[in-house]
């Protein structure tokens, strides 16, 4: 799914093409799921031709249209969400990430699953598609979107508004919950999706399981440094994965490979591991795990109901997990064991901003064990359609 470089990614290319153009027609198709209440299909239409676009904004993964004011007081934005596979696509201009998912914009127009196409006075043509229909479109009218749902939601955006170490690092020990369901949480860092998070924590060298409450000075002072400095990166080169750094876990983790796929070969410091040779900590010939280039095992978890790349040998849980011991008979009720995946589907349900629950001291989170569940006061839940 896009996450904040991608999304970047597209806000430049609308913002090249369409800024300060004036859009003289528009083909918008009844839909209620694309359209959030009370915006529907005509009052969008009806808002936005014959009206000109000033700029084009973006905050964590929402992106939008700043219109022309035609009054001193009004205010009008488009504001929109790219759910899972949305794409703003221009016709004959390469605007994705991905070059394949380009192909229609130039071929065949307007593209296939297209939901609304819009024409600017110089001939410009622009297509929102969306082939999962996860995408929301929306009007604001306000000079100011950011004092409004959903974006007043919203936690900060790392390349943004980056908060300083130390109100960092406040905001992360107040929070009983795993790290990496934390930065997942979009009230708590906007724009943070699963593959970012799983980056930060391997680069921060911090387990994905390790509670927010129990981090070190040294553990934090990572993180802050690469809650930032990841999607900062992607950002500098177009959300391009293929100019993304050699180092980074996200260029090796979709080669773990299944039994249908070409076993791969991974090196280690005593030379390079035969097909059912074991890496270190595991099961051999990237089965079911992929390797780092220095041989080091990619082992793939569940944490906050996504799947979560990890490597074990850099990635330790330290200190307290955040849980205190609990009696025997409710752990076999809830059971301790980690759930293992030997596959990730880059479509898995965009669920990382859902609310996250936490856990009162002595209390293992668990789907069978009842709990008392402590909301966090400093930040608001996000609303559902943050998908």
């Amino acid at each position: 799914m896009p996450e904040l470089a991608e999304v970047e990614r597209a806000r430049s290319f609308l913002h090249t093409h369409l800024a300060s153009k004036r859009i003289t027609s528009i083909t918008a198709p009844d839909d209620a799921i694309l359209y959030v209440s009370p915006t529907s299909a005509a009052t969008f239409k009806d808002a936005l031709e014959n009206r000109i676009i000033r700029n084009v904004e973006r905050y964590g993964k929402y992106f939008w249209f700043e219109m022309e004011a035609q009054e001193e007081s009004e205010g009008l934005c488009v504001l929109m969400h790219l759910g899972m596979t949305g794409w703003p696509h221009l016709r004959n201009t390469k605007t994705h990430y991905y070059s394949h998912r380009d192909a229609t914009s130039t071929d065949v127009w307007p593209p296939k699953f297209w939901k609304f196409t819009l024409t600017t006075d110089d001939g410009t043509e622009m297509a929102f598609c969306d082939p999962r229909r996860l995408g929301r479109v929306r009007l604001i009218h306000a000079q100011d979107p950011m004092s409004h749902e959903p974006l007043s939601r919203l936690g900060f955006d790392p390349v943004i508004c980056m908060p300083p170490f130390s109100l960092f690092s406040q905001k992360v020990l107040a929070r009983r919950v795993p790290i990496k369901a934390l930065l997942l949480d979009q009230a708590f860092s906007a724009g943070v999706g699963n593959w970012v998070a799983d980056e930060v924590l391997y680069q921060a060298g911090i387990h994905p399981e390790q509670y927010a409450n129990t981090l070190d000075e040294r553990q934090l002072e990572r993180l802050w440094e690469w809650t930032r400095k990841v999607p900062v990166t992607a950002v500098e080169v177009g959300g391009d994965s293929d100019s993304f750094p050699s180092d980074w876990l996200f260029k090796h983790r979709w080669s773990k490979g299944n039994s249908k796929r070409k076993k791969r070969t991974a090196k280690t410091k005593s030379g390079p591991l035969s097909e059912g040779e074991d890496g270190e900590h595991g099961a051999g010939g990237g089965v079911q795990a992929g390797y780092m280039p220095s041989g080091e095992r990619i082992a793939f978890i569940t944490v906050g109901g996504r799947t979560s790349a990890v490597v074990p040998s850099r990635q330790k849980l330290t200190g307290s997990s955040g849980i205190d011991k609990i009696p025997k008979e409710e752990t076999r009720k809830c059971g301790t064991k980690r759930k293992k995946v030997t596959q990730e589907s880059e479509e898995e349900e965009e669920d990382e901003e859902k609310p996250v629950k936490e856990v009162p001291e002595g209390v293992r989170r668990s789907g069978r064990l009842r709990k008392v569940v402590k909301r966090e006061d400093s930040l608001s839940p996000p609303p559902s359609d943050l998908d």
